[in-house]
């Protein structure tokens, strides 16, 4: 999967949900009771669930990188950039959900204003689930000492 389909697949959802949110707003807005109950806590209880998994994950990645870099001789700068820049936008993302959830009560009467507070929620949750798929999809794809010191031998003969 390319590193662009998870950003059009978010752009596509942030358009789908806000054209919602402005033309039939109580699909969205308090109406549904799920999101209605959703956008408070328990978004902060998931973005917290995901982020503390992740942050393990990419602790995970940053000792293997340690290992590999120190058994191979070859700095992984790229990987380890990616990974930190995942992890970060995980702590940000889970700050946004913090407000979304504290100012979606304070929010005026008209119907789309929570509409597009939950949409907004939304795109977190998707964005945080995106991180999480990378980095999963890293940690398994991460190759063994053996694997990357071979290729290396071919690449030198």
């Amino acid at each position: 999967m390319s590193k662009i389909l998870p950003w059009m697949i978010l752009a596509g959802l942030a358009t789908v949900l806000l054209t919602i949110s402005f033309y039939q707003p109580h699909l969205l807005n308090d109406d549904n009771e799920f999101l209605k109950v959703f956008v408070r806590d328990q978004l902060l209880a998931t973005l917290g669930f995901i982020l503390a998994v992740t942050l393990a994950s990419a602790a995970s990645l940053h000792f293997e990188f340690n290992r590999i870099e120190d058994e191979t001789g070859k700095p992984l700068t790229r990987s380890r950039r990616s990974v930190r820049r995942s992890a970060y936008s995980l702590i940000v993302m889970f700050v946004a959900g913090g407000f979304v959830a504290i100012l979606k009560p304070l929010l005026p009467e008209p119907a789309y204003n929570s509409a597009v507070a939950n949409s907004i929620a939304i795109l977190i949750v998707y964005f945080n689930l995106s991180v999480l798929l990378d980095l999963t999809r890293t940690v398994f794809g991460v190759p063994a000492v053996s694997v990357i010191k071979a290729r290396d031998n071919d690449k030198s003969a």
